[in-house]
């Protein structure tokens, strides 16, 4: 919480006050185009439980091909079985105080500045959640090594080699369509592909893979996002300066960035396939809940109304919904 007062506002008497503020680094959104949207509508529960119906076995002999029937013998049969992920709503928010010397003295349109940083402050928070939850998958793949512990090379060819057999292998469906950002969960095609998402620090190392083509280059197709960089493979990479790293996590740093010197700093990217993850939060207009107290207001607890404050709640969580259509890779990053 900042309170706005008059020594972080000062007042510029001396000077020519711009009309447009300057422009200031604003949060970046990439994981949330992504996922399953499962809007959870108001006053239902806290609790959302999402479920998939499991492959049933196939009936097959020693060598794989499938068990013809046999005449008048009918087959055993068996049920459809189900598994459930189930994640629990957590409540984000946060408050700008403003005293009503900013409202009634200052030329900075203070309100509209705190409301603008409300929104983008709920975007990044939800962009950390979701963050958090997608790069915490069992299933993993080391640049080199067999542990976090040991990581100091970055990104090769041999590695999206592997992460792209795996998902292939456990039949993980291509991304076709994405998020567009609208609060009634519109989706746009995209060219069916597999999709890495990582920090901006691992650019230079992806321009180096054999099989790298920059998007300048993409034939007939569009960037998903402004933050889309290339593809690889089968992959399109999107990278983006919000996510975060294990500092000093890895091995010896090796020519690698690191943040004290002597380990390497790990970066986790995660390479899915569609319904590897999912997110939800509170349907259309409300995902977002604004709570303003106008300056100028008395109440009890203030009686000449002297602090006023902007501020917002929402509600968000995100799950992975397949572990085996989610690859979390682990690598360090070129010193450079």
């Amino acid at each position: 919480m900042v309170m706005e007062s008059g020594a972080p506002v000062a007042q510029r008497t001396n000077k020519y006050a711009e009309a447009e503020m300057l422009a200031h680094a604003q949060p970046v959104q990439v994981l949330n185009m992504f996922g399953d949207s499962q809007p959870l509508p108001k006053n239902s529960s806290k609790i959302i439980s999402l479920r998939r119906w499991d492959l049933k076995a196939l009936v097959v002999d020693g060598s794989g091909n499938p068990v013809p029937l046999t005449e008048g013998v009918e087959p055993s049969g068996g049920d459809i079985t189900y598994t459930d992920v189930d994640a629990t709503l957590q409540q984000f928010g946060d408050f700008v105080e403003i005293t009503d010397v900013c409202e009634d003295v200052y030329e900075d349109p203070v309100r509209q500045n705190a409301t603008e940083h409300n929104g983008e402050q709920a975007g990044e928070i939800v962009e950390l959640s979701c963050w958090g939850s997608v790069r915490g998958g069992t299933n993993t793949d080391y640049a080199n090594g067999t542990a976090r512990n040991q990581v100091n090379t970055p990104v090769s060819d041999v590695m999206i080699a592997r992460i792209e057999r795996s998902l292939m292998a456990a039949k993980a469906k291509h991304v076709r369509k994405v998020l567009t950002g609208d609060p009634d969960y519109e989706t746009r095609p995209v060219k069916a592909s597999y999709v890495i998402i990582g920090h901006t620090d691992l650019l230079y190392d992806f321009e180096q893979l054999t099989g790298w083509i920059p998007y300048q280059r993409y034939a007939g197709q569009d960037r998903i996002c402004d933050y889309e960089e290339g593809s690889v493979g089968k992959f399109r990479v999107i990278l983006s300066p919000t996510l975060t790293k294990w500092a000093d996590a890895g091995g010896l740093e090796n020519g690698m960035i690191t943040t004290t010197g002597t380990n390497a700093d790990v970066y986790p990217f995660i390479a899915f396939g569609t319904h590897a993850y999912g997110h939800t939060r509170l349907k259309g207009k409300n995902a977002i809940t604004p709570m303003i107290v106008q300056p100028n207001s008395p109440s009890a607890g203030d009686r000449l109304g002297q602090v006023g404050s902007v501020g917002w709640k929402t509600y968000y969580v995100s799950m992975i919904q397949n572990q085996d259509w989610l690859v979390r890779g682990e690598v360090a990053a070129t010193l450079l």
